[in-house]
């Protein structure tokens, strides 16, 4: 399925979408297990995901913001607030069918908005990615994230609010 992301609704999923959320994200933890932190027997075995949770609440903290087109989820980007200065990105994933046509930045600039709308007291998105994963960093180097520190198993990255406009 082709996508024009400029067509696409990018959005932050409803708690009647949890389950298309699941699908989604087991989806993602099937098709590419070296990317993520999670495993998908585990996660399958779960009567609730971690962000299945906080979706059906509508949580403040947690969101998970998605893209769409004609209902059907096809990214999902994550977003935890801590109580630290960052916004956390997790669990990002584009849906293989229309990988490379701007859904991920889509997905990005949609938490770039999320950051300063509805967190306020955070400065910065921040994320961490596999050194292998070389398709997710450059993805986050387009979308003006530079890298703050590395260790053996990932690459910490980080955009702020005040380093380039939205």
């Amino acid at each position: 399925m082709a996508a024009d992301a400029t067509a696409l609704d990018f959005r932050e999923l409803l708690p009647f979408e949890s389950a298309n959320y699941r699908a989604l994200r087991l989806k993602s933890l099937k098709e590419y297990p070296q990317c993520f932190g999670s495993n998908y027997v585990e996660q399958k075995k779960l009567e609730k995901l971690y962000f299945e949770e906080h979706i059906e609440q509508s949580s403040c903290n947690a969101r998970m913001l998605g893209a769409f087109n004609d209902n059907q989820l096809l990214g999902i980007c994550a977003l935890t607030a801590n109580d630290s200065s960052l916004l956390t990105i997790t669990q990002m994933y584009v849906c293989r069918s229309v990988q490379g046509q701007g859904v991920a930045q889509g997905l990005l600039a949609l938490a770039k908005q999320y950051l300063s709308l509805y967190f306020p007291r955070h400065k910065a998105l921040c994320l961490d990615v596999y050194p292998h994963n070389q398709a997710a960093l450059n993805t986050y180097l387009r979308a003006g994230f530079y890298q703050t520190s590395m260790d053996e198993a990932q690459i910490y990255m980080r955009w702020e609010k005040d380093h380039e406009s939205i």
